[in-house]
């Protein structure tokens, strides 16, 4: 049975015998109320939605806050899955300005003020766009640079230490040009040919 409201019976109301609907064919269907709440019959009156004037609106799972608007934007509690059925993630401010993260092609594509800085390439990598900074310390004592021309080590408070056991300075087609060995000589090279390295006595 169906109760009908309006002139064309625009809004109607009833109950099929398994299931209770509410139709409006016409206009907006509104709801007033200060205070307005979502709740389970069947599972403890279990809070689903709830909304209050000049305040937040609330969603639940499982009678467990998950999200909450606020006066400065939206909380989430728990994790945030964004994504469609392909993948593609889009996260951004309208002015254009703000922090964006954008999905491109299998990298995601992280900018600041209108501008890409960084991607994290679909193979892992990170890269960063020329006369980028990896800035250290409370001051950016420390810093690595590309400027699109040369590379970069800045250290600018005490010193610059490189630790390891073993080091060796190579060239990019992997002709080592220098060598370090911990208990051990330092070696130098010139055209893959050792030329000098220190002994117990001296060099």
């Amino acid at each position: 049975e169906y109760a009908h409201f309006g002139t064309g019976n625009d809004m109607y109301m009833g109950h099929t015998g398994s299931l209770a609907s509410i139709s409006n064919v016409t206009g907006n269907f509104e709801i007033y109320s200060n205070e307005f709440r979502l709740r389970s019959f069947t599972h403890n009156n279990e809070t689903m939605l709830q909304t209050s004037t000049h305040g937040s609106v609330n969603l639940w799972y499982d009678n467990s806050k998950k999200f909450e608007t606020t006066s400065s934007g939206a909380q989430i509690f728990g994790n945030l899955n964004v994504g469609t059925d392909a993948g593609a993630i889009f996260l951004t401010n309208p002015d254009g300005f703000s922090p964006k993260l954008q999905e491109n092609a299998g990298s995601l594509e992280f900018s600041t003020n209108n501008n890409k800085r960084m991607t994290l390439g679909s193979s892992g990598n990170l890269e960063f766009v020329d006369s980028s900074r990896i800035t250290m310390g409370n001051s950016a004592d420390f810093q690595l640079l590309h400027n699109g021309s040369n590379s970069f080590i800045v250290n600018s408070t005490g010193f610059l230490d490189l630790q390891a056991d073993a080091f060796r300075i190579l060239t990019t087609g992997s002709e080592t040009q220098a060598k370090f060995t911990a208990n051990g000589s330092v070696e130098l090279y010139y055209d893959n040919s050792k030329k000098l390295s220190t002994i117990n006595e001296g060099v």
